[in-house]
């Protein structure tokens, strides 16, 4: 059923889909497929998207990550994660995380985080500071570094 109404259907419901926020090929391809959509009106309108700049994997990924380093800092390891969960290959997930320095991010949000901590033992505030930047990716080593200058930091303070 390629006719011109489903095509029109399709770009229209693509559109919506855009207005939002930028998405991944995936993303564009599982909703109009979950919107009733057949296989090669979904080609169709994936490649008018691309044509139109509208749907680029390589794009959507740095805006991700640059939108996600913005508003919810995490390692680099969990965002490649999240790319590839919104169907961004391994190689174009790596390319836009690769210039994240996951030792730097994690020593700000522990600095930032610090400073809420400040009446608590100086156990509890480990605690809590490590919890908080392990559930953000970071490993183990980077978040002892991390948490040990942020700490000596707040209490040299």
């Amino acid at each position: 059923m390629d006719s011109e109404p489903e095509r029109h259907k399709a770009l229209s419901l693509a559109y919506d889909f855009l207005a939002g926020r930028q998405r991944s090929e995936a993303e564009m391809r599982a909703h109009l497929r979950r919107s009733g959509i057949d296989d090669p009106t979904i080609d169709e309108t994936v490649a008018t998207l691309a044509r139109q700049g509208l749907l680029d994997d390589r794009a959507f990924a740095a805006a991700w990550t640059e939108g996600r380093q913005s508003s919810r800092p995490r390692s680099r390891r969990l965002l490649n994660r999240e790319l590839r969960s919104k169907g961004v290959d391994d190689e174009t997930a790596a390319d836009a995380t690769q210039t994240l320095d996951d030792d730097a991010t994690a020593a700000d949000l522990a600095r930032r985080r610090a400073t809420l901590l400040r009446g608590l033992d100086r156990a509890t505030a480990m605690r809590r500071l490590s919890d908080y930047l392990l559930r953000r990716g970071f490993d183990g080593e980077t978040v002892r570094r991390a948490v040990r200058t942020a700490l000596t930091d707040a209490d040299d303070s």
